[in-house]
C-alpha cells in the first residue's frame, strides 16, 4: 500500500548503508544470500564472498521468497541471519525460523528499512547495524536476548488506530546501544 501511495523502497539503500562498514573485514567472512535485490546484487557489488543459496524470481518478493531465503540460509549453517525489511519482514523471518529444528535457529539483526518498525528484532539505524556486524566479525563476544516480533493491524492503522500485535521471539545481540527496543501500540497501565 505504501509503493501505491508514491514510497520508493529502500531495503536496497540500507542494506548497502550497513554492510559498507563490513567492507575493511570482507576478507574474514563469507555471505550466503538469496538472489538478486535479496541481497545478492548489494553484497557483490560491495565486494563480499558470496553464496547464492535461494533463487527466487527478480524483480517484486513475496512473503513466500522471504521464508524459503531464511530455511535456504538456515541450512547452510550461518552464524547469525541479517535481513533487511519492516516489521512484515521480521514476522516472515520469524515464520521461516519456527519451521526449522530449535538447534539452526540463529541470532538475527534487522536492518530497518520497512514503513513501520515495531519490532524489537532491528538495530537501531543501518550504520548500527553495519558496527554491530563488524565488532561481531572482529569477535566481539556476544550474549543474546530474546526480541519481540510485532506487526500492526494494517487495517485499523488506515483509521488511526495502532494496534500491535506479538508474534513471537527471536534472539538478538544483547547490546542496548545498537538494538531498538519494543514499541507499544497503546498506554500500559499497571
Amino acid at each position: 500500500r505504501a509503493q501505491q501511495l508514491g514510497a520508493k523502497p529502500q531495503a536496497q539503500v540500507r542494506t548497502r548503508n550497513a554492510l559498507e562498514l563490513l567492507q575493511n573485514n570482507r576478507d574474514q567472512f563469507r555471505v550466503y544470500t538469496a538472489a538478486y535485490d535479496m541481497g545478492e546484487y548489494v553484497c557483490r557489488d560491495l565486494g563480499f564472498n558470496v553464496s547464492v543459496v535461494s533463487h527466487n524470481t527478480a524483480g517484486e518478493t513475496s512473503a513466500s521468497d522471504t521464508e524459503e531465503a531464511v530455511q535456504a540460509l538456515l541450512h547452510q549453517g550461518i552464524d547469525i541471519l541479517v535481513f533487511a525489511g519492516g516489521d512484515g519482514t521480521a514476522r516472515n523471518v520469524f515464520n521461516a525460523m519456527m519451521q526449522c529444528d530449535e538447534k539452526m535457529r540463529v541470532p538475527v539483526i534487522g536492518i530497518p528499512a520497512g514503513c513501520k518498525i515495531h519490532s524489537a528484532v532491528y538495530a537501531v539505524t543501518p550504520q548500527h547495524a553495519g558496527e554491530l556486524l563488524s565488532q561481531i566479525i572482529r569477535g566481539r563476544a556476544l550474549s543474546l536476548q530474546e526480541a519481540l516480533v510485532m506487526d500492526i493491524d494494517e487495517d485499523a492503522f488506515r483509521h488511526d488506530v495502532v494496534k500491535a500485535r506479538r508474534y513471537g521471539y527471536l534472539n538478538v545481540p544483547a547490546e542496548n546501544q545498537y538494538m531498538q527496543g519494543m514499541k507499544e501500540g497503546g498506554v500500559t497501565t499497571e
